[in-house]
């Protein structure tokens, strides 16, 4: 439970995030509640995931917990570790008690979770809030455009299956309040996931990308200095050129041209980069489940520890400091409207030229496609490392900055919403208090 006397409850509100087992929610969010919290300090917010794997891996990313620490209390909740079937089934009960007596405690709780809220225990938290004044809202997952997701549709063809409503969330005869989303290039992403539950019959927010809101923003420059500072400090020449690379898992070879599509190209980039660049230093930042990969680590040893290095400080830490950024899969980093050089060596099939010609999925987002199998493949890759002039052409960036100019980022529409769910229960506490009821 929260610290604090009963009149710092009774002046505070509950924002609390959901957390979803997917890794990269979290990034989405916490941009979120930084800016909530410098616009209302005297909200309480909290994140819980339910998922082991999900918490650590947050809580081991400096800039995530630095990013934590300034906002409110990261809590995992779940039941993974639980030895049997009796004290998973208690931990669960613990979860949902826990939750409801934060929701009830706070005057005007806000729930804010990645899908609508169709499914227990979701339903009955949502009930609980709006019985309190509140509300649960869909904050929407992806920030990505839908272009980001058209090789994955080539390969599921069909959406995702949806969850079955609950019978309190067909009585309560709606899924959510809202629908905060971030911007006007991804109405088939939303649509795709329509399975999940209703979300046509409520107000829609946009809130622009995140990841652009001043609180954010100068984290990340604090994170970017201290990154630099702990570098040095292990030993990095100071005249070093960072670079950062993004490993992918080795079955995101669905989406490319063959098996091993992932593994070559990030060792022919990596090889081509530390040869055409002397001061070269590179921080790979790899999926989660390529930790372990022998692919990868192979080939950090092999290029050495003085020219490469695993690095877990965020992406976006990295792209921040880094000359160019190299992909050796459409990751959603490269759509995601991030500032950088991008370089995609992605193994692309021939499905994807005939779509789009050779240029990367990300076109017009910031990259340079190079082709891994082209015999010039070293002459374009030494041009797109070494010419800065390359980048400067307007069509490199035209989708990215129509995204950001179009979507500015501003999170008004969001404070405004929940503004206007708790000034009424305020206003009604003011009179009452005036009147001595």
């Amino acid at each position: 439970m929260d610290d604090g006397d009963v009149r710092e409850v009774e002046d505070a509100r509950l924002i609390l995030f959901l957390i979803s087992p997917q890794i990269f929610d979290f990034d989405t969010y916490l941009p979120i509640a930084m800016g909530l919290k410098k616009a209302q300090p005297n909200w309480h917010i909290r994140f819980v995931t339910f998922s082991k794997r999900n918490h650590d891996f947050i809580m081991n990313n400096p800039t995530h917990r630095s990013g934590m620490d300034k906002v409110g209390v990261f809590s995992y909740m779940g039941w993974e570790h639980a030895s049997t079937r009796i004290s998973g089934l208690l931990y669960r009960i613990k979860a949902l008690l826990v939750i409801g007596g934060w929701i009830l405690r706070y005057r005007a709780p806000v729930l804010f979770l990645q899908r609508p809220f169709v499914r227990q225990p979701y339903t009955l938290w949502h009930l609980l809030a709006r019985l309190r004044g509140g509300a649960g809202y869909v904050l929407w997952k992806s920030r990505s455009p839908d272009v980001v997701h058209h090789r994955v549709r080539q390969v599921r063809k069909v959406a995702p299956p949806g969850d079955k409503p609950s019978m309190l969330s067909r009585f309560m005869r709606r899924n959510c309040d809202a629908f905060i989303h971030f911007h006007d290039f991804q109405a088939e992403n939303i649509e795709w996931s329509s399975g999940f539950g209703r979300i046509d019959h409520v107000p829609w927010i946009k809130i622009g990308m995140p990841h652009y809101l001043m609180p954010w923003r100068d984290h990340i420059r604090e994170e970017v200095e201290q990154e630099r500072r702990k570098l040095f400090a292990a030993g990095i020449p100071e005249d070093a050129e960072f670079y950062c690379m993004f490993p992918a898992k080795p079955h995101s070879h669905e989406t490319l041209r063959e098996i091993g599509s992932v593994e070559e190209t990030f060792g022919r980039a990596l090889k081509a980069l530390c040869r055409i660049r002397p001061k070269a230093f590179v921080l790979c930042r790899p999926h989660p489940r390529v930790l372990n990969e022998p692919y990868f680590r192979d080939l950090i040893e092999e290029v050495g520890q003085d020219r490469a290095q695993i690095s877990f400080a965020h992406p976006e830490v990295l792209l921040a400091m880094s000359r160019r950024a190299i992909f050796n899969n459409p990751s959603n980093l490269l759509f995601t409207c991030y500032q950088g050089r991008f370089v995609d060596v992605s193994d692309y099939p021939d499905q994807h030229f005939e779509d789009f010609g050779e240029v990367s999925l990300a076109h017009g987002y910031g990259a340079i496609f190079v082709n891994p199998r082209g015999d010039d493949f070293t002459t374009q890759f030494t041009a797109a490392i070494e010419d800065d002039r390359m980048f400067e052409d307007d069509w490199v960036t035209e989708r990215r900055d129509a995204v950001l100019t179009q979507n500015r980022a501003e999170l008004s529409p969001l404070l405004n919403l929940l503004m206007s769910r708790q000034m009424p229960q305020l206003l009604a506490a003011e009179r009452a208090a005036d009147e001595g009821v």
